[in-house]
């Protein structure tokens, strides 16, 4: 199985390739010390790139989203929202699990 998306607080390296999935607080627990409110989307950006997570931007919704899959999982993950405001600036960080059947 490959290498999947999203991470955090091991230095969100470790997530990346994910040893074992972190979960939603410690997700946003991460994303919280590295942006705050009114962060251009170049910071936003560069905060997953750092880490090779792979995202997209949703612009209906205003917000960046990506999901982070359990190695050893095809149905577990935990989902990112990076919600933004009109100028794309950062206002506020959410993630959950996520459930899916194989």
């Amino acid at each position: 199985m490959r290498c999947s998306l999203w991470t955090v607080t091991v230095s969100l390296a470790l997530l990346a390739c994910g040893e074992s999935l972190l979960s939603p607080e410690q997700v946003k627990s991460e994303l919280d010390s590295k942006l705050r409110p009114g962060d251009p989307h170049t910071t936003i950006e560069k905060v997953l790139n750092d880490r090779n997570l792979p995202f997209s931007y949703d612009k209906h919704a205003n917000r960046y989203q990506s999901i982070l899959r359990q190695r050893d999982s095809n149905y577990k993950a935990v989902v990112i929202y990076i919600n933004v405001d009109t100028e794309k600036r950062f206002v506020s960080a959410a993630a959950h699990n996520s459930y899916t059947a194989p």
